[in-house]
C-alpha cells in the first residue's frame, strides 16, 4: 500500500495533522536484441511466401518500418528435428529515432507461429491491482489471439488461466491441446498478456502437426486400469522424514514409502508401455517439436499456490545473541571452560599454540531447540580450527581443522581400516547418547582410491566417514554424522545432523488399501503420448499413468521430504459458493492464485477461519514481504479463530502501520471498542480507511466465516492498489 493512503487513513482516525508519503516509480526499459537487416529482395521465395502469410495474421502497421529476418538451418539444430519447410525468425521495428519504440518479432515454422513477441510500453509494471477484465474476457482474448496467430489449431483444445498475481498487470493463459477428449500434454501454447486491457505480450508454442491418434473407442476404462496399476505395483518401506507442515517444536517424522512401478500402461492392452522404446530403437526423439532456444524469464504456474510457511525449512534457525551477557551464567559454559575441554579432547588435540581470536567469538541460539551455540576460531602456526559448542553441554556441533603447513604423503596407503575404527570411537566419544543409532554407510569400508601417475601409485591422503541414522530399521532422511580424517589421523572435520522427532509407525501396511487410496488421492492420467520419428513425423500411443509418488504409513500423498501433497486441497471449481454474496470476491481472488484450502471442492464459505490461515492466504496477496506479525502467527501454528479485531490487526501491521496503531491518541469510533482495547489503534485506521464498513458497533471479537474473511481481503486489495 502506498505510504501516503496509510498516514491519510491514520490522519484520518486521530483527527490530526495529515501525513504525507512518497511514492516512487519506476521506469522500466525494453531492450530488444537487434539481428542483421535484409530487405525483403533479399529473402529467397519461400521466405517471400512466410512473410506473406505472417502479414495475413499478424498486422504490421506503418511505423514497424525496419525489416528483420533470420534463416533458419540453425534453428532446425536446435528444434532437433527435421521439416519439410524452413523456418523463420522475423522482426519488425520502428527506426532508431523513433519518440515511442515498438516492435514485433516472431518464429515461423510449419506453417505455424511457433513463437511472438511484442513490445512493452506500459509503465506500472509492479504495480499491485486487481485485473480490470474478468476471468472469461481474458480466456476470450487469449482464444482471439490465438485465431489469429494460427487458425488452424486455436479451437483444438481448452484455455485456462496458469498465473495471474496481484503484482504487475500480465497474466499467463496456458491453451492445452486435447485429441478425442484425451489430453496431448506436450502441444500446448503459453500465452502472456495484459491483464487491464488483453494485449498480447508474449505467445510460444508446442505442436505436433501430421500426428495421427489412435481412437479410444476399445481402450480400458480408468476403473480397470486402477486394477492393472495394482498388480504391478508393490510399495516399500524408504525412510523418514520431516515434512513441513511439522510445527517447529513438535517435528514428526513421516514413515515415506515408495513405489516399484510408476511408469506408463498401455490403454489397450493393460501391458506396461514399451512404446518409448521402440521409438528410440527406430531413431525417434522423446522432446517437442521445437526445443526452444529462447530463454524465458517467466515463472511457469499452474494457477494453485499451496498457503505455507514462508519458511518451509526445519534446519536449526539460529539467533545470534551478545555472547558478553551470558558470560558467567550457572547453566552456560564459558568460553574459557570450552577452550579447556577442546585442548583435553584426546581427538581434537587443539594446542595451547593455538590462539583463541576473541573478536570472532559468536553466541547463537537455536531457535528451534532453545539451546545456545558457541562459534569460536582458533589458530596456530600449524593449523586453524572453526568449531561449535553446545554452550550448555560441550558437545561439538561442528568441527572444521584447515593444515596450514602440513603436506600429506600421498604415496603413502591410507589406514582406511584403522581410521574406520577411529571414526566409531569418535562418534560414541562424542554423541554417547544417540551413536547406536547410527550406521556406516557403505563408503566407509569401501576399497582405498588409487590411481597411478608416471609409474608411481598415489592414493588419497582423506578419507570421508559417513555414518547414517536409522530408526526402526529405516533410514532418517537427513540425520547422518559425518567425520573427515587425514592419512595421518588428524581430525579434519565434524558435523551431523540429528532431529528430535515424534515418529510414525506403520503397523501392518495394506498395498491393496493403498493404492485404492493413491487414487482417491490423484487420478489415473489418459493422455496421448508422442515421439518424433527420423521422417518427421509423430508416433503416438494412448496411455495411461499416475504422478510420481510417495505415500506415508497413513495412506496419504506426500514428497520424498515427508511434506503431506496438498494439490487436491487447493482446486478452485468450488460447488457450494453460487449464489453467496462472497463469491465474487472468492472467485476473482482466486483468478490472481489468492485462495484457501478446501476440501472436496467444497470451499465451505460459511466455515469459521482460523487466525493462521488469514494470516496465510493475506501472504498470499501481498506477498512482496512477510510482515513480523503474519510471520509469528504461521511459526507459532495457532489455529485458533480469528476475530474481526485480529484481522484488523494483521491487515493494518502488513502495510508497516504498527508504529502509528501505538500511539496513545485514539478515540474509538466505536462503542464496543473501549479506548484501551489492544487493537483500538489497528481498528480505528481500518475504519479511516474503509476497510471495515461496521456502523456503531464493530464487534471485536466476533468469529469472521471464510467467506467474510476473503471479501475483507477482496475490499482490502481494492483499497490500496488503487
Amino acid at each position: 500500500m502506498k505510504k501516503n493512503l496509510l498516514a491519510k487513513a491514520v490522519s484520518l482516525a486521530m483527527a490530526c495533522t495529515m501525513l504525507t508519503g512518497t511514492v516512487i516509480s519506476t521506469a522500466v526499459t525494453v531492450y530488444a536484441d537487434t539481428l542483421s537487416g535484409y530487405s525483403l529482395e533479399q529473402g529467397d521465395e519461400r521466405m517471400k511466401a512466410a512473410v506473406e502469410e505472417v502479414k495475413k495474421r499478424v498486422n504490421i502497421t506503418p511505423q514497424l518500418s525496419e525489416f528483420y529476418w533470420e534463416s533458419t538451418n540453425k534453428y532446425k539444430s536446435m528444434f532437433k528435428s527435421e521439416y519439410e519447410d524452413d523456418a523463420y525468425w522475423f522482426r519488425w521495428a520502428t527506426p532508431d529515432d523513433a519518440d515511442i519504440p515498438e516492435e514485433i518479432s516472431m518464429l515461423f515454422a510449419d506453417d505455424m507461429i511457433v513463437m511472438y513477441e511484442s513490445s512493452d510500453n506500459e509503465d506500472d509494471h509492479w504495480k499491485s491491482s486487481l485485473a480490470k477484465l474478468s476471468a472469461d474476457q481474458l480466456l476470450s482474448k487469449a482464444k482471439e489471439h490465438m485465431k489469429k496467430l494460427n487458425p488452424d489449431i486455436y479451437d483444438e483444445g481448452v484455455y485456462s488461466i496458469a498465473e495471474m498475481e496481484l503484482s504487475g498487470y500480465e497474466v499467463q493463459i496456458k491453451f492445452e491441446r486435447r485429441v478425442n477428449g484425451i489430453p496431448v500434454p506436450e502441444n500446448w501454447a503459453e500465452i502472456h498478456m495484459s491483464k487491464n486491457t488483453g494485449k498480447l505480450l508474449f505467445m510460444r508454442l508446442n505442436w505436433w502437426k501430421n500426428a495421427e491418434f489412435q481412437s479410444p473407442d476399445t481402450k480400458l476404462t480408468e476403473a480397470e486400469a486402477i486394477e492393472r496399476f495394482k498388480e504391478l505395483c508393490k510399495l516399500e518401506k524408504s525412510h523418514y522424514s520431516v515434512g513441513s507442515e511439522s510445527a517447529k517444536n513438535n517435528l514428526f517424522a513421516r514413515l515415506i514409502y515408495k513405489p516399484s512401478f510408476n511408469s506408463l500402461i498401455d490403454a489397450f492392452t493393460g501391458e506396461i508401455s514399451y512404446f518409448w522404446e521402440e521409438c528410440l530403437k527406430k531413431g525417434g526423439v522423446a522432446l517437442p517439436d521445437f526445443q526452444w532456444f529462447y530463454v524465458m524469464n517467466y515463472q511457469k504456474g499452474d494457477g494453485v499456490a499451496d498457503i505455507e510457511d514462508p519458511d518451509d525449512s526445519y534446519s536449526d534457525e539460529l539467533t545470534r545473541i551478545d555472547y558478553e551477557t551470558f558470560e558467567g551464567k550457572e547453566e552456560f559454559l564459558t568460553v574459557e571452560q570450552i577452550t579447556d575441554l577442546l585442548r583435553k579432547d584426546k581427538y581434537i588435540k587443539l594446542s595451547h599454540k593455538a590462539e583463541l581470536y576473541e573478536d570472532r567469538i559468536e553466541l547463537f541460539r537455536n531457535e528451534r531447540t532453545g539451546e545456545y551455540i558457541y562459534s569460536l576460531y582458533y589458530r596456530s602456526p600449524y593449523y586453524e580450527v572453526d568449531v561449535d559448542v553446545n554452550a550448555h553441554t560441550g558437545r561439538i556441533e561442528f568441527f572444521s581443522r584447515k593444515n596450514l603447513k602440513t603436506d600429506y604423503d600421498k604415496t603413502k596407503l591410507y589406514p582406511k581400516k584403522s581410521n574406520y575404527k577411529l571414526a566409531k570411537e569418535i562418534i560414541k566419544q562424542m554423541y554417547p547418547d544417540i551413536y547406536s543409532q547410527f550406521i556406516p554407510d557403505e563408503k566407509c569400508t569401501s576399497p582405498v582410491e588409487s590411481w597411478e601417475e608416471d609409474g608411481v601409485i598415489y592414493y588419497d591422503t582423506t578419507h570421508y566417514y559417513y555414518f547414517e541414522r536409522y530408526v526402526n530399521d529405516t533410514r532418517m532422511k537427513n540425520d547422518y554424522i559425518g567425520i573427515r580424517i587425514s592419512n595421518t589421523g588428524d581430525i579434519l572435520h565434524i558435523s551431523y545432523n540429528y532431529t528430535d522427532a515424534k515418529f510414525q509407525t506403520a503397523g501392518e501396511f495394506d498395498e491393496d488399501k493403498a493404492i485404492d487410496s493413491l487414487f482417491r488421492q490423484q487420478e489415473m492420467e489418459l493422455y496421448y503420448d508422442g515421439w518424433r520419428m527420423p521422417d518427421g513425423s509423430v508416433k503416438t500411443n494412448l496411455v495411461y499413468s499416475t504422478d510420481k509418488f510417495y505415500m506415508d504409513a497413513d495412506y496419504k500423498l506426500c514428497g520424498h521430504w515427508g511434506n503431506i501433497d496438498k494439490k487436491n486441497l487447493f482446486k478452485t471449481d468450488y460447488t457450494d459458493i453460487k449464489g453467496s454474496k462472497y463469491e465474487n470476491a472468492i472467485r476473482k481472488l482466486a483468478d490472481h492464485g489468492i485462495i484457501l484450502e478446501s476440501k472436496n471442492g467444497r470451499f465451505e464459505p460459511d466455515r469459521i477461519i482460523t487466525d493462521l490461515e488469514f494470516s496465510a492466504v493475506v501472504y498470499k496477496a501481498m506477498k512482496s514481504y512477510v510482515p513480523t506479525e503474519i510471520s509469528n502467527a504461521m511459526k507459532e501454528n495457532k489455529g485458533q479463530a480469528l476475530t474481526k479485531a485480529y484481522a484488523a490487526n494483521v491487515l493494518i501491521n502488513l502495510q508497516d502501520g504498527k508504529e502509528y496503531a501505538e500511539l496513545d491518541i485514539y478515540s474509538s469510533p466505536y462503542s464496543d471498542v473501549p479506548a484501551d482495547h489492544q487493537y483500538a489503534g489497528c481498528i480505528s485506521i481500518a475504519k479511516a480507511m474503509g476497510i471495515f464498513k461496521s456502523g456503531g458497533k464493530f464487534e471485536p471479537d466476533r468469529k469472521l466465516t471464510r467467506g467474510e474473511a476473503m471479501q475483507l481481503i477482496y475490499d482490502y486489495i481494492k483499497i490500496v492498489t488503487v
